[in-house]
């Protein structure tokens, strides 16, 4: 597939060429279809009969006169300024697709084989594995799921992302600090200096056009008619990076769920199977249960109040490869972490993971890193509930706590030996 965004031109569209064969004979057409991000747009079918040649080469000249870069050498594909980009897309194969097997919430399955999970831990899996709810949260954050079905992007195309968004978060921070030393300019050169800095300016801002082009070129949004909108804060590079890592961890699942499931095991019990991690639920009688309880209602910030929170169910998560790992440097606290409903194949089947190089560090409060707090309403503002969503994951886990001394912004150097950056962002609630 591929994709062009132009904020300057509100240019938001897409070109799809396809070479088939018919199924019943040896026949051969290409097919086109062109519009904007989000629209049905338009379509084409060129046949030629039993000429495959003259097929293939209707393609190539088509994604050249496209891209201006030659099909056999894709692999080495370059953006063209003024052309259509590449968006490497994943389609696996058609028995991988068949694997893929819905699992929705509220509806009463109809399985070959009856579960031998308990009935909360079945309700759980079919809430992380619902791909129509990670859809429906990417459509919220403007992914166009349509022409990028989940799971297709690519983990360099996700990449990708990550790099131009980190363009994008440079040319912001380099912007910030050219008006702030503007403003501080008392000097009697501020007159010569004022050019200099408008001139400056005037190159950030194109670098930033160019930077959000090659984001929204990168990862499809679907905007409608509107202009793709041009990021300026860092609020906007945050929502996009959680869109990111969100893209990640669906990319995970779908291809975990393409896995083959045994033709006697249910469904559920399949995919719980493929997360290698034991789920065990901790009955409401239990005195685990009513201390945790405690500390979720209690334990929330003054200016969390447009929500309540309920304890649903718990459960207590054990995962033997991560087991191996741990080390008790002491210290410890228990400490919430929340995340969308759209992550958390990802995070139970291969652990919270840190944002990758090419991730913009700016992008985060404290640099990269994996976040936690001990105010349980500040981790569930993280699940994102809303009126109509309201049923969220948070995972309570024990930390090691670092000295004070290393809460700092960009801390490269960590005071004890570890395979990941850990930042613990600890808001204090107003009781105990």
């Amino acid at each position: 597939m591929l994709n062009q965004t132009n904020v300057q031109h509100n240019n938001n569209k897409y070109y799809v060429i396809q070479l088939l064969e018919d199924d019943n004979a040896p026949n051969y057409s290409v097919w086109f279809r062109w519009g904007r991000v989000g629209k049905n747009g338009q379509n084409k079918l060129e046949k030629f009969g039993g000429n495959l040649q003259d097929a293939m080469d209707c393609f190539k000249q088509k994604f050249y006169d496209k891209t201006l870069n030659d099909w056999d050498c894709v692999d080495q594909f370059v953006k063209v300024n003024g052309k259509y980009d590449l968006v490497k897309l994943d389609y696996g194969t058609e028995a991988q697709e068949q694997n893929i097997e819905p699992l929705n919430v509220g509806e009463k399955s109809q399985p070959v084989v009856e579960s031998l999970l308990p009935k909360s831990v079945q309700l759980l899996i079919q809430l992380i594995c619902d791909l129509k709810s990670m859809e429906d949260t990417m459509i919220e954050l403007k992914y166009d799921a349509r022409r990028a079905p989940l799971g297709k992007l690519t983990k360099d195309q996700v990449k990708a992302g990550y790099t131009a968004l980190k363009k994008i978060a440079d040319c912001i921070a380099s912007l910030n600090t050219s008006a702030s030393s503007t403003a501080s300019d008392t000097s009697v050169k501020k007159s010569k200096r004022s050019k200099t800095n408008a001139s400056e300016r005037k190159n950030l801002e194109h670098a930033l056009l160019t930077a959000c082009n090659e984001f929204y070129t990168r990862i499809p949004h679907d905007f409608g008619m509107r202009v793709p909108p041009l990021l300026r804060t860092m609020d906007e590079v945050k929502e996009k990076l959680e869109l990111l890592e969100a893209l990640d961890d669906i990319e995970f699942a779908v291809n975990m769920m393409k896995k083959d499931k045994k033709p006697t095991q249910n469904l559920i019990d399949s995919q719980y199977q493929r997360l290698e991690c034991e789920l065990k639920p901790i009955e409401s009688d239990h005195p685990v249960y009513t201390i945790l309880r405690d500390y979720l209602c209690v334990n929330r910030g003054a200016t969390h109040n447009w929500y309540e929170l309920e304890l649903l169910d718990i459960f207590e998560c054990t995962k033997k490869s991560e087991a191996k790992q741990f080390k008790n440097y002491g210290n410890q606290m228990l400490l919430w972490h929340g995340s969308r409903l759209t992550n958390w194949v990802g995070i139970l089947g291969r652990g919270l993971k840190v944002a990758p190089p090419e991730a913009p560090v700016t992008g985060y409060m404290f640099g990269k890193g994996i976040y936690f707090a001990d105010c349980s309403s500040k981790s569930a503002n993280y699940a994102y509930p809303t009126q109509k969503k309201n049923v969220g994951l948070m995972a309570l886990c024990e930390i090691h706590q670092e000295a004070r001394s290393a809460w700092v912004p960009f801390l490269r150097k960590p005071s004890f030996p570890r395979s990941g950056s850990l930042r613990v962002c600890i808001v204090l609630p107003t009781e105990v």
